[in-house]
């Protein structure tokens, strides 16, 4: 057994599975919140951490435990202002994170688990998937912070021996799911016509099965101490299939219009909404195959059984939304 495993993050989107499948799989947990809320899952030990920084003390919190899984994160914001976003992305992202892993190594933890992002490596691919050999190139405050973290816990890990592992994701959906994903589950609901049938591009996902599937076997594997591992469902999909994934999961009729992609380039351009259609119709994908070799994992989840499940829960989203305005809640 892996012993006690600390998981930043615990109430979080990702979190909150991770702790489920860690119980389930058998794992002592200890979930980690910025502060008390009740769980779902019995018999988990709770810790409140107040505000992550590089001053937040993290010695109960990690007492005992031998693995910690560092989700707790600022996550990224669309449009945000780049120049006053940086700060608390290093704050969280980057000075909390070495922070942490610090008192880890002080306390005897044996492995550091940290889950970065695809984005360190850019924001697009061209003909290949990125892999771990790739040079990284950041270009946004959230990615920045993250790859700053990657570094900075390589040293540490040089200096201590603390066993790190990073877990570089691209864009994760499942049950509870927010931000871009949430917005396009809405306009499938709600638009019976779209104007995105000729995109062509291939995106990677990750559902929350596959996710923490991957992170439960970086947990205990011998091999992972040491490396970086992309993760992803292993298929890759335009955005025209995912809105018909999405489409068919919520028994919907969407009429995708075949509109060139330089024609919804230039549509974007007159309305100031390049930086949007340019994350819509381009590429962005990942290679797995050092986890299929190093940790001999497989994603366990087919990703339409995923969006089933994530569609599941937003349309009990959706009704319970509609039951609070009914009852003028």
């Amino acid at each position: 057994m892996a012993g006690l495993i600390a998981v930043t993050g615990a109430n979080g989107f990702i979190g909150r599975e991770l702790v489920n499948h860690l119980v389930l799989e058998g794992f002592a947990v200890r979930a980690l919140h910025r502060e008390l809320e009740q769980l779902t899952v019995s018999g988990v030990e709770q810790c409140a951490l107040g505000e992550l920084n590089a001053d937040t003390d993290f010695r109960r919190a990690l007492a005992d435990a031998t693995v910690v899984v560092h989700l707790a994160a600022r996550v990224e914001e669309v449009n945000e202002d780049d120049g006053e976003g940086y700060s608390s992305y290093e704050t969280v992202n980057t000075q909390a994170t070495f922070n942490l892993a610090r008192t880890a190594a002080q306390l005897k933890v044996r492995r550091f688990i940290f889950l970065s992002t695809v984005k360190v490596n850019g924001e697009f691919t061209e003909e290949k998937p990125f892999s771990e050999g790739d040079e990284p190139r950041p270009s946004s405050p959230y990615a920045l912070s993250k790859w700053k973290a990657e570094q900075g816990l390589h040293q540490i890990a040089q200096e201590s021996g603390l066993e790190v592992v990073i877990v570089r994701s691209p864009l994760v959906f499942g049950p509870g799911v927010r931000g871009n994903f949430l917005r396009l589950m809405d306009l499938v609901e709600r638009a019976p016509v779209l104007p995105l049938g000729a995109l062509d591009n291939r995106r990677s996902l990750v559902g929350l099965g596959n996710l923490t599937d991957m992170l439960a076997r970086c947990i205990v594997h011998e091999n992972a101490a040491g490396e970086t591992f992309f993760v992803s469902d292993g298929r890759d999909l335009s955005v025209t299939e995912l809105i018909r994934l999405i489409a068919s999961c919520l028994s919907r009729r969407c009429v995708l219009l075949y509109v060139p992609k330089r024609i919804l380039k230039i549509l974007a351009s007159l309305t100031g909404r390049q930086e949007a259609v340019n994350r819509l119709t381009g590429s962005l994908r990942v290679d797995i195959g050092k986890a299929r070799r190093v940790l001999n994992w497989q994603p366990c989840r087919r990703i339409d059984t995923e969006m089933t499940r994530t569609v599941q829960w937003y349309k009990q989203m959706l009704l319970e939304k509609d039951g609070h305005h009914a009852t003028g809640a």
